[in-house]
């Protein structure tokens, strides 16, 4: 389970089942303090007596058609943990550059980190933000330009300074697809990504193996 604030003052929920399918779920500001304190990340719970939305618009976290809807009578309760795994669903990058997946739908996307930008100070939707710009290759050899915002790029830019053996693996979870002069690309989608450098996963692991 993740969850973040909108700007419309709803609190969004990313859930995910023991099949790793998900499913995106959404609570009224009127219930937001009834559901706020049960909805930690990571946690596994039984959520029962909830409606189904219709699924719309951009930087849904699934290509699902509904959504869960929270409603009063909507019970959350805590139950053992399934599984510890994060549930990675990559996009293959010669997908997204030849623009076959939906772009109103967040993605995972993994590469290894090539020609890293600097970080730079902008003026976007009215206010100072940092950002970086980068490229990330597959292991076929695919470039993906990238964009993170604010702590992520600081991250990535540390991460970039700091490495000992040139290689900077990163996970973008829930990453939002881009177009700007007929150009794809992916960056983070600010309250909804996750972004992982060089974590300790299997699939990491097994990233570096293809990219020898």
């Amino acid at each position: 389970m993740q969850s973040s604030l909108t700007a419309s003052e709803t609190m969004e929920f990313i859930l995910v089942d023991e099949a790793g399918d998900r499913m995106g779920a959404v609570v009224k500001k009127d219930l937001i303090q009834k559901f706020e304190n049960g909805a930690s990340e990571g946690s596994w719970k039984i959520i029962q007596n909830f409606g189904l939305n219709p699924s719309t618009g951009q930087y849904r976290v699934t290509d699902e058609r509904y959504k869960i809807s929270f409603q009063t009578a909507t019970t959350m309760t805590p139950t053992d943990d399934v599984s510890n795994d994060l549930f990675l669903r990559f996009a293959k990058f010669d997908q997204i550059l030849a623009g076959t997946l939906n772009t109103n739908v967040l993605v995972d996307v993994i590469g290894q980190v090539v020609h890293c930008g600097e970080l730079q100070v902008v003026n976007a939707s009215n206010s100072i933000k940092t950002k970086i710009d980068f490229q990330m290759r597959d292991e076929n050899e695919n470039l993906m330009p990238t964009t993170l915002w604010d702590n992520f790029a600081e991250m990535l830019h540390a991460a970039c300074q700091e490495t000992e053996d040139g290689i900077v693996i990163c996970v973008i979870r829930f990453a939002k697809l881009g177009l700007y002069k007929d150009i794809r690309s992916v960056s983070n989608a600010f309250n909804s990504s996750q972004v992982l450098i060089n974590p300790k996963l299997q699939e990491i692991e097994s990233f570096k193996n293809r990219i020898k």
